[in-house]
């Protein structure tokens, strides 16, 4: 390391640093700094589970894998928490900083060096993203990282230095699939760089450098080299992708490179309806979307996939003018200066965020910052000059910032636009941003060369410098307008600061804070006094507590469509069945399954309903409807296994159990009913006696010294051939059921000590 580049990194990191630390002392007012929301809590979830020992997925990843798994390593050092996600991210963005500083200089030049490392680190939109629990910053960190390898390839001609980049793309792949594009613009500067006759690396540095000329890369000397040199970026590739696409296949049976979700995001910005698919919020919106393959069979996620993929193309075949315009659309969103948001909104941020505040601001279409650093890397694109001659002059290294921003953005414009996906670009826009403005300063400074008499080489200079400044100069302001066009988007109708709140309330719900759960949802109205999402909430909270007036009151705010969603017919259902009116709830909730046919929610309450009536035939079918839909909540599953396990299936009963146990919250009295079953079943084929002693011991942790559970807990025990503990467990179960005055369980539990004593000859 040169003495003038560690001397950037240590201040270009501690810049960052310092900027990251305030950021997150400002984010503290943030309704989410300690609630991950929607992608973010899907994230934090899974890296729980890879902290757990437990797998990420049971079938084929859904989302990249990378980002989960890597904060799932962090939770095995510090534990889950948010706060060890955040300083992990801290870090992601320090590292990303400095990586940015030292590529700008060695593509463009100290200076550019720079500039680059500290505007990333001023860079409002990045710094919004770097504390959000998802892959957004750890793409930028990635994509940085393989470049830079790509220019040390190229300057150090040597095998391995190849086989490195593919390495770091297959990582950036698994993080976000975009980064694929990285791979041919090696295999592309491989096959170029390959035919060069220069190899000196001192002599390549030379010519790398800002100051320099361009690299002469003339002649075809050694295609095998080239050859060689794409072999080695492939086999990194797929040492790293492979494995993924292999663990896929055993788990799922389906050929899924990375993960599934690119059909859907195809789709979602492909298709005939795309303004609907575009503002289909997460929630009961998305989860319409996504169950749309289930209708048809299609019970995996690979499959899924596929159809997504396979409507879409249908559109645009049967459509091409619209998919055709459909791809202009996006490619002018996705150069467009303002913020496009997914799930979170960077302006709704700007409110609990001083630091924002000055970084991120849109008056009507012109949007800070990036209308400011897409116009000057275009300056910066057209000063540096950089020309594409494969068999003459051809600087590689300064062609690498162009190639990404360009493939990269079609890449994202290919599927859908939003603000998050385009953040790997944002260092190379920088880059050439700098570029330009220090070429520029430097003829500036320099002056024309002197014109002489006549047609001579002073003359042609000054022509070729002021044709190079107007191109300049046409090409940033070109660029300043296309980026500032107004443009109108699905999310525009969207108020995300209610929709943050909302959120928030949901999962502070889940985690059992009632009162904190009301307290955000309020919050929501405040902001959305309309938001029938909200009102929902607040119904079903004020149901929950048994407040069914309350709960009517905001059902009743609820008017037009809505009134009819299948969520509002579902809150109408369960208002009834708590008015006692069991037929009238049955109707609401056929009506909301009607109204979707894979409303999960809409069966699990006909099932409930159904089972508590007795009508164990209907209440299986509806039940298995809601498990075949796609079940979350686990609770469905574990009412079926009750349904089967009473008809004598207890086969079937136990692998819904197993599911429903994977899927719900941790409950004591599930545990123990699965273990019992366990432990007792009159098939030898389904006992399972060790599960049976790891599920009670569970429930034993959860409940303490409950009589019923030590009773299921000795069962299992004496199931599994462990007699004295058995013995013992319920010797414990006896004492703890007579502290509680519970004479029947305590009798209960005597007789079947009594018995054991007898079967095992009256000793332990």
């Amino acid at each position: 390391m040169k003495r003038g580049a560690g001397r950037m990194s240590v201040v270009v990191g501690a810049f960052a640093a310092a900027v990251q630390a305030v950021y997150v002392l400002d984010l503290r007012d943030s309704p989410t700094f300690g609630t991950p929301i929607i992608d973010e809590r899907t994230y934090f979830d899974q890296a729980c589970a890879v902290a757990g020992g437990e797998r990420m997925s049971e079938g084929a990843f859904w989302q990249p894998p990378l980002f989960p798994y890597l904060l799932g390593q962090v939770f095995r050092l510090t534990g889950p928490s948010v706060g060890a996600a955040r300083a992990m991210l801290a870090v992601i963005f320090v590292v990303s900083c400095v990586l940015a500083a030292r590529l700008g200089r060695r593509m463009f030049g100290r200076t550019v060096g720079w500039l680059s490392g500290c505007g990333l680190a001023l860079y409002g939109p990045f710094i919004f993203a770097s504390q959000e629990l998802l892959p957004a910053s750890l793409a930028v960190l990635l994509i940085l990282l393989s470049v830079h390898l790509l220019v040390s390839a190229l300057r150090g001609r040597r095998g391995w230095r190849w086989g490195a980049f593919g390495i770091s793309v297959g990582l950036a792949v698994l993080n976000v699939p975009n980064a694929g594009v990285l791979a041919f613009i090696g295999m592309f500067a491989a096959a170029v760089a390959g035919r060069s006759r220069r190899e000196g690396r001192d002599d390549a540095r030379r010519r790398a450098s800002f100051l320099g000329n361009p690299a002469s890369l003339t002649g075809s000397a050694a295609p095998l080299r080239a050859t060689a040199w794409a072999g080695a970026t492939l086999a990194g590739l797929a040492a790293v992708v492979l494995p993924v696409t292999v663990r896929n296949w055993r788990a799922s049976g389906e050929y899924v490179v990375v993960a599934c979700n690119g059909g859907i995001n195809f789709f979602i910005g492909n298709n005939a309806d795309v303004q609907q698919t575009l503002a289909a919020r997460p929630g009961p919106e998305w989860d319409r979307l996504v169950r749309a393959p289930l209708l048809e069979g299609m019970s995996k996620h690979g499959a899924q996939s596929a159809w997504f993929a396979r409507k879409a193309w249908a559109w645009a075949a049967e459509h091409p003018g619209a998919f055709a315009a459909g791809l202009a659309r996006k490619g002018v969103e996705v150069v467009n200066s303002r913020e496009i948001p997914r799930n979170s909104d960077v302006y709704a941020a700007r409110d609990t965020s001083w630091v924002l505040t000055g970084l991120v601001w849109r008056v009507g279409p012109v949007g800070f910052p990036w209308a400011v650093a897409a116009a000057a890397a275009a300056i910066g694109a057209a000063v540096v000059g950089v020309r594409l001659r494969m068999r003459r002059t051809v600087d590689l290294v300064r062609w690498l910032p162009i190639a990404v921003v360009g493939l990269y953005l079609a890449s994202v414009a290919v599927f859908f636009v939003s603000a998050r996906y385009r953040l790997p670009v944002v260092p190379f826009v920088l880059m050439l941003g700098a570029a330009g403005a220090v070429r520029m300063l430097t003829a500036w400074r320099n002056g024309a060369p002197a014109p002489r008499e006549g047609r001579g080489v002073g003359n042609k200079r000054s022509r070729r410098k002021g044709t190079r400044i107007r191109g300049a100069i046409v090409a940033g302001a070109a660029s300043l307008a296309v980026t500032c066009l107004p443009i109108r988007h699905p999310t525009d109708d969207i108020d995300f600061r209610s929709e943050t709140w909302r959120y928030v309330g949901a999962e502070r719900f889940l985690a059992g804070d009632v009162s904190g759960a009301e307290e955000a949802f309020q919050g929501a109205l405040r902001y959305d006094p309309t938001s029938v999402d909200a009102l929902l909430e607040l119904g079903r909270l004020g149901l929950s507590r048994g407040d069914v007036e309350a709960a009517e009151g905001f059902l009743s705010r609820i008017a037009g469509d809505a009134a009819e969603s299948p969520e509002a017919l579902r809150l109408s259902g369960d208002l009834a069945s708590a008015r006692g009116r069991l037929r009238e709830a049955e109707g609401y909730y056929q009506r909301s399954v009607i109204e979707d046919p894979t409303y999960v929610p809409g069966y699990a309450a006909l099932g409930a309903l159904c089972l508590h009536q007795g009508r164990s035939d209907d209440a299986e079918r509806w039940l298995r409807k809601a498990v075949e839909f796609g079940d979350r909540s686990g609770g469905s599953a574990i009412r079926l296994g009750d349904v089967l396990a009473a008809d004598g299936r207890y086969a079937e009963a136990v692998r819904f159990y197993r599911r429903g146990v994977s899927l719900a919250p941790p409950d004591a009295g599930i545990l123990n009913r699965v273990a019992w079953l366990l432990a007792t079943c009159p098939d030898r084929d389904v006992r399972d006696a060790a599960t049976a002693v790891d599920l009670a011991e569970a429930a034993l942790r959860m409940t303490g010294d409950d009589p019923g559970v030590l009773g299921t807990l000795a069962a299992a025990y004496a199931a599994s051939g462990r007699r004295a503990d058995a013995e013992a467990a319920l010797a414990r179960g006896i004492r703890a059921a007579r502290r509680r005055g519970d004479t029947a369980t305590a009798k209960a539990l005597t007789d079947r000590l009594a018995r054991l004593n007898e079967s095992s000859g009256g000793g332990s």
